[in-house]
């Protein structure tokens, strides 16, 4: 589990993310976690929708292009059950299908991750400055 202290307040800034937002968590995340070598690799979100958003969870799932030009689907889980508490989070990148086009076609359809198999799983902790 990887534990990171953000300068901003992971839940808040999922449950109201524009493209810009989501993209820096995104690549933050996945780089702290040793997916990405960079938290520069990103070359921004293509497109996201959001599955759930209630006072305790968000979840969230879309693309985001790598700067080598390839798209990756990802889920993003954010839970908080207390205001005082670190929010915990499950990232969940590229849909592990041997056909590309329901790997592709998968993050449009899904309603929870576990109805597919992912390539990459990683979860942590993320604490905010008080």
């Amino acid at each position: 589990m990887t534990e990171l202290a953000l300068p901003y307040d992971l839940f808040d800034r999922v449950a109201t993310a524009d493209r810009d937002d989501l993209e820096e968590v995104l690549a933050t995340l996945l780089h702290a976690a040793g997916v990405w070598d960079s938290p520069r690799t990103s070359d921004g979100v293509d497109r996201w929708r959001v599955v759930t958003r209630e006072p305790t969870r968000v979840r969230l799932c879309g693309r985001v292009w790598t700067i080598d030009q390839q798209l990756h689907g990802f889920w993003l889980d954010v839970r908080r059950d207390d205001p005082a508490a670190p929010a915990t989070w499950t990232l969940y990148l590229d849909v592990d299908d041997p056909s590309r086009r329901r790997a592709r076609d998968a993050i449009d359809l899904i309603d929870a991750p576990d109805q597919v198999a992912w390539r990459h799983t990683v979860s942590g902790k993320a604490t905010a400055p008080r």
